[in-house]
């Protein structure tokens, strides 16, 4: 039973993670935040489209989301991971970082 339960939510779900109508009309692109998430997953070599899935997942594309738990940002970092990995702006804009 589990199987199917699993193997329909991956394999038969007809939704699609982002709305293709919605990617037409803004020229490809997925979110404000693509230049964003290009420029980091190219420079630690991974899948630009993987951490924009990631990011709709966590947090719809605002930079400013925080949940219950108190994770922030996009990918909802929790604060005390944020320091031990020495991340200081889990808000950080996109249009700061694409101006530097």
């Amino acid at each position: 039973m589990f199987y199917n339960i699993t193997y329909n939510k991956f394999f038969k779900n007809s939704r699609n993670l982002f709305d293709s109508d919605n990617l037409a009309k803004n020229n490809k692109m997925i979110s404000p935040s693509d230049d964003l998430i290009k420029s980091l997953a190219m420079e630690y070599n991974f899948d630009w489209r993987l951490i924009a899935a990631q990011v709709n997942k966590e947090s719809q594309f605002k930079p400013k989301a925080k949940s219950w738990a108190g994770a922030q940002g996009l990918l909802q970092v929790m604060p005390r991971t944020a320091r031990e990995v020495g991340i200081t702006d889990l808000e950080i804009q996109k249009m700061d970082y694409a101006q530097e």
